[in-house]
């Protein structure tokens, strides 16, 4: 920081993301004819609106469901059901499966009263499925 009657005037932060997410924006749409008009106005969980979809080419938004199946991914690959995206080798290490399966555990706790009856039958699928494959793979090892 600058001191009292120095000539430094010390440094300045200019926030430009505002002006970013503008330049960025579509052009809006003229009312009512655009099929896509009413999709924001759609109440979502909670009465939430709605999300549009995401352009194309991008990442969809993160929800819960595509959480849990990277997970259970993930879980599968520490089980040598799958090889490592990374390395392409397949390697089984049965700590980390558990790890992971115990976590998806916490999850179903965690979150039980908070998930949509689609997400709970994701979860407790992906539970059952990993919990059957450590025991074919804690068995034969």
């Amino acid at each position: 920081m600058a001191e009292e009657g120095s000539s430094d005037p010390g440094f300045t932060i200019i926030d430009k993301r505002g002006r970013r997410e503008e330049a960025a924006a579509p052009a809006a749409e003229p009312r009512g004819e655009s099929p896509t008009a009413d999709a924001g106005k759609a109440p979502g969980r909670a009465g939430e609106p709605r999300r549009a979809p995401p352009p194309p080419g991008s990442l969809p938004p993160p929800d819960f469901t595509a959480f849990i199946l990277m997970l259970y991914g993930e879980a599968l690959m520490h089980l040598g059901e799958a090889p490592n995206p990374f390395t392409r080798q397949v390697h089984q290490d049965l700590d980390q499966a558990k790890d992971t399966i115990d976590l998806l555990d916490l999850l179903r706790v965690k979150t039980e009263g908070n998930r949509t009856p689609e997400e709970s039958r994701v979860l407790d699928e992906v539970l059952y499925a990993l919990r059957m494959h450590y025991l074919q793979a804690a068995k034969t090892q």
